[in-house]
């Protein structure tokens, strides 16, 4: 229904509605899946599997020219492959050895590149400096494993983990930043049949990973599946280029939302390229921990708060979408299916929501996200409300992000921060 504001019977509204339907950009009509730029040569030749792209705009990548050489050098691109630097990559300091690196993926908390070294089984991680090149061992991935020799498939989740995969590999692992492996996901149809042949990964929001899948003879396809079980939700077909080194860019196309893809390219007759495709709006964002505040969990406030001291009961939580989609919110007073509390459509990026009447409540409630105006799920947030959670309890924890719960579970929706919450005897309020 229109808001009353607007006269629907007046010719000129008419008229001005008109316009704007029919001024609507084209990439509104576009599907996830489809191309928006295709066979991007890169500036400096040759094969690999690897794609970057940090929260700046610029595309990271390496590669070889030919299969005994070692991808030693990262090349830095923008969006039309137009070279911007390159640095050799080396092994824990500036005059340590060469470092060959293939799949990589953005950290915009630590603004620098994960990566896995070319060739190694099982799968060595490094933390590599964009500017000097030096790659920092991080750990083993000691459940992974490689066909070959190329590496090309590393994503980092929202709560600081890692998901790994191997070339042409039939799962994806879950490890900890410092190495810890935290299980593994098998993509699968819902008869159970395995997927295999898997090259690359990127975590979406939720409970979502996108893969490329490169089954021999037949389209290469990127696939929806969900990271806690494995199982396929969708699939977009993208046509004949391989799909690897796949990577989430929020920031090129604005406001759409792309991922790029490394096509390794004919060896040795053409060398490999670039291909970027459509994501629904919001389906990913550029990765890493991203949190406001002094952190210390005193309780003495941060950014000049005055000191706000968490009492059970909390009676009323105050969060900022900080998603990239508009969606729907239903806020329970604890699971689905409870009592619902709220349900505010549309939400939108930067909009602020206030939930109350939680007094009551078990110890963790829920809020479902769905796509604007629809009935189809993106996941839950969830909010620890017994004053146990550290990282939000107190004033010092303004603007951290929310809604993976007290132990930071990486299949919650955590894109929510906090402006505010209301508890026994006091008020918080993060904007004053």
């Amino acid at each position: 229904m229109w808001p009353s504001k607007f006269d629907v019977s007046n010719p000129a509204v008419i008229a001005a509605l008109t316009v704007l339907v029919f001024a609507a950009p084209a990439w509104l009509g576009a599907n996830p899946g489809d191309a928006i730029v295709e066979n991007l040569p890169i500036p400096v030749p040759g094969w690999g599997v690897s794609a970057a792209a940090d929260c700046a705009g610029s595309i990271y990548y390496t590669g070889v020219p030919d299969v005994s050489s070692l991808p030693t050098v990262l090349y830095n691109m923008d969006r039309n492959g137009t070279l911007l630097s390159t640095v050799p990559i080396v092994k824990n300091t500036v005059n340590g050895p060469p470092l060959a690196i293939d799949e990589m993926t953005w950290d915009r908390s630590r603004t620098a590149l994960w990566g896995i070294e070319h060739r190694e089984n099982p799968l060595k991680v490094y933390l590599i400096d964009p500017d000097t090149g030096i790659g920092t061992f991080q750990f083993v991935a000691s459940q992974s494993s490689g066909i070959g020799i190329f590496r090309d498939g590393i994503a980092l989740d929202s709560d600081d983990t890692l998901w790994i995969s191997g070339d042409v590999s039939d799962n994806i692992e879950h490890y900890s930043n410092s190495g810890t492996f935290l299980g593994q996901v098998t993509p699968h149809d819902t008869s159970g049949v395995m997927l295999g042949s898997i090259s690359g990964v990127v975590v979406g929001h939720g409970d979502v990973l996108y893969i490329g899948h490169n089954p021999g003879g037949r389209p290469a396809l990127i696939l929806e599946v969900r990271k806690s079980d494995g199982l396929i939700i969708r699939q977009l077909a993208v046509g004949g280029n391989r799909v690897e080194g796949l990577e989430c860019d929020a920031i090129n196309f604005a406001p759409r939302t792309a991922l790029w893809s490394r096509d390794y390219g004919a060896y040795p007759t053409t060398p490999s390229q670039m291909d970027v495709y459509e994501l629904e709006y919001g389906a990913c964002a550029c990765a890493g921990s991203s949190t406001s505040g002094d952190d210390d969990d005193d309780n003495t406030g941060g950014g000049g708060l005055p000191p706000f001291h968490c009492n059970k009961p909390v009676d009323g939580l105050t969060m900022i979408w900080d998603g990239m989609q508009v969606v729907r919110v239903k806020a329970w007073k604890g699971a689905p299916g409870t009592t619902l509390l709220a349900e505010v459509n549309p939400v939108t990026p930067g909009q602020t929501i206030t939930v109350s009447g939680l007094v009551g409540a078990p110890n963790d409630v829920t809020w479902e996200v769905f796509l604007y105006n629809s009935a189809v799920k993106l996941g839950e947030s969830q909010f620890t409300i017994t004053c146990s959670d550290r990282d939000m309890n107190g004033a010092e924890d303004c603007g951290k992000y929310e809604g993976n719960g007290k132990n930071n579970s990486a299949n919650l929706i955590n894109t929510w921060l906090l402006d505010g919450m209301v508890d026994r005897d006091e008020i918080l309020d993060c904007t004053p």
